[in-house]
């Protein structure tokens, strides 16, 4: 994998580590329905400039010739303006929907994929360009309707065509107006400090991906973005076989899933944090019943090894259908999504009350935790504010009114003295700009309460500080934690995370990283069942970094001692990457892991990374 790949770019990689790691480059729908675009320009370098656009799409039979003389441009841009030209002449009457959709599917197999996915092969980009233009056209279509600017204004409106902050974009200029790294002291905070109270193990899950008809035996390298499913050719060498406990180029297979669940019960966790991302990532070939029934499977295992065990489930953007798009409106998900999820989570004891009866209207909600004195946990449907759902073109507002609701919540619980942890499935810096900086303020309003954050996503291990203000001189005042994912996709080993949590100051005293190492463990490629694999304790993070607690404070201090300590710092990028890394960077990785490290939204990113 090249240096500097982005956590969560627009370029469309999948959310996958920067650095050198031990996989080939795959990519991944993060914004899919964009390139969607009914054009498959996503993996092409060709776009039109904004001129030249008044003219595209003037006939069908024209669109051959148009891309012909298409010039290189800002693809974001122009692939968005050719998505809402090309919609408005379904609407008017001038294309029928068929034929936008049969445009869209020949170019996406012309250009070998589109939606952020490649393709090798004829009919493996047939099935991967057919199924997902048909899954996404309907929403492209759908939200089009409702769009009254010109596809200039309503580009630019949403931030596809102006100075956008993205923080994700592999081109920025990140080098070398970066400022020498603060010489923070070690220093105690008392508050994060035992206070003899019993301890509390919070178990934090994320990002599991199973795929049910992942298959051992068939072929890592199938020319489709994930493998080792049907119809997949069985494997012709070692190197190419999907191995019974996973591939790097596959899915997560149930194997895994049933040792996650035995480890976890022989671990005993007092509480379990799923933080988004259950199905699988063929978005080509889904359905809204496939990706429910995925989460329900997944959902009553856990409840079958770790009985009256509180669990506080969080959707991610892989959870809705088609992948990242949630409507506007929620109601309009409440049948096949929030409905159905709630009455299972009430069934397994899970979600009770007004926590079960909230869930079942937008999929967020606010819950009293046991075990912690004086303890909340809150959730929220980041996917409401997701920059990849394109509903929310439709609303540059406070959708749900969960914003709002954040407010009200943490203001009560800040006046109950309650000590409350946040659960969403994005972190911060990936909502949409404004909302981001809105969410940002909300937390730094109501800190007393806080006792930690809690997302996925991204499937890489590391945490992301909430600073007091914007300026200079901040004071990080909160955590965002994140622990490797369960999936295997990309190159990742499945993980997962343990914290101590004192349970009468709330905080969190200490976290514990587990992981399945496929590559040290010698079960890649081997399809026999009766291999030994196991979840192995690799890390506590106050011996690994040698940090005198888990205050924001002493966060801070690492992410400045790894400005110039090259060996703590390839430390963090091997378990960044879940072990499958030999710590190798460059000096834009630094650059680029520190200032995510020190940037709750984007804007503070650009500022970090321009020194």
């Amino acid at each position: 994998v090249s240096p500097l790949r982005s956590l969560r770019s627009f370029s469309f990689t999948f959310h996958s580590p920067p650095f050198h790691c031990k996989h080939r480059q795959m990519t991944h729908p993060a914004a899919v329905v964009l390139v969607l675009a009914l054009v498959g320009l996503a993996t092409t370098a060709a776009t039109a400039t904004a001129t030249q656009y008044n003219s595209v799409l003037t006939a069908t039979t024209s669109l051959a010739q148009e891309q012909q003389r298409i010039a290189a441009g800002p693809l974001k841009c122009e692939a968005c303006r050719l998505v809402l030209t090309l919609a408005r002449k379904v609407l008017n009457g001038s294309m029928t929907e068929t034929a936008a959709l049969d445009i869209a599917k020949t170019y996406c197999n012309i250009h070998g994929g589109g939606l952020g996915y490649s393709c090798n092969g004829t009919w493996q980009c047939h099935d991967v360009c057919g199924g997902a233009v048909d899954e996404f056209g309907t929403v492209v279509f759908e939200v089009a309707k409702q769009l009254t600017g010109s596809p200039e204004e309503e580009c630019e409106r949403i931030g596809y065509c102006s100075n956008s902050h993205k923080s994700g974009d592999k081109d920025k200029k990140m080098s070398l107006r970066r400022r020498p790294a603060k010489n923070l002291p070690p220093r105690s905070n008392p508050a994060y400090k035992p206070t003899g109270a019993a301890v509390v193990r919070i178990m934090q899950i994320t990002d599991i991906h199973y795929d049910p008809e992942y298959t051992p035996g068939l072929s890592n390298n199938c020319g489709e973005p994930v493998c080792c499913r049907p119809p997949d050719s069985p494997a012709t060498s070692v190197e190419e076989t999907g191995g019974f406990f996973g591939d790097y180029n596959c899915d997560t297979p149930w194997s895994v899933m049933e040792i996650l669940a035995k480890t976890a019960s022989s671990l005993n966790p007092d509480v379990v944090f799923l933080t988004g991302d259950d199905p699988p990532h063929n978005v080509w070939r889904q359905s809204e019943e496939f990706n429910v029934n995925v989460t329900m499977n997944i959902s009553r295992l856990f409840a079958t090894h770790l009985p009256n065990v509180p669990f506080y489930p969080v959707l991610g953007n892989h959870n809705g259908f088609p992948v990242n798009q949630y409507q506007n409106d929620p109601s309009q998900d409440v049948d096949w999504l929030y409905g159905p999820l709630a009455a299972l989570y009430g069934e397994l004891g899970w979600l009770t009350g007004q926590a079960q009866s909230d869930f079942s209207k937008a999929g967020f909600y606010s819950t009293p935790m046991p075990l912690v004195k004086n303890s909340r946990v809150v959730v929220i449907n980041s996917n409401l504010q997701s920059p990849d759902n394109f509903w929310l073109w439709l609303d540059d507002g406070d959708v749900a009114n969960m914003l709002a609701w954040l407010n009200t919540t943490l203001a009560a619980s800040v006046s109950a003295g309650e000590n409350v942890y946040l659960l969403m499935h994005h972190p911060p810096k990936d909502l949409r700009d404004a909302q981001s900086q809105m969410f940002t303020d909300i937390l730094r309003q109501h800190v007393a309460c806080l006792r930690g954050i809690f997302f996925g996503h991204h499937h890489v291990d590391y945490y992301q500080l909430i600073f007091d203000s914007d300026f200079v001189d901040a004071i990080p005042v909160a955590t965002a934690f994140v622990p490797s994912s369960v999936n295997i996709l990309e190159g990742h080993n499945p993980s997962f995370r343990i914290y101590d949590v004192d349970s009468q100051s709330g905080h969190i005293l200490d976290f514990h990283e587990y992981r399945l190492d496929l590559t040290q463990q010698d079960l890649l490629h081997n399809t026999s069942a009766d291999q030994t694999a196991k979840f192995e304790l690799v890390y506590s993070m106050l011996d690994a970094y040698q940090m005198t607690d888990l205050s924001p404070y002493e966060f801070q201090r690492l992410a400045e001692r790894m400005r110039t300590d090259d060996d703590l710092f390839k430390q963090f990028t091997i378990n960044y990457n879940s072990g499958n890394s030999d710590g190798s960077f460059t000096p834009g990785d630094r650059i680029y892991l520190i200032c995510q490290l020190l940037s709750s939204t984007p804007a503070l990113f650009d500022r970090c990374a321009q020194g």
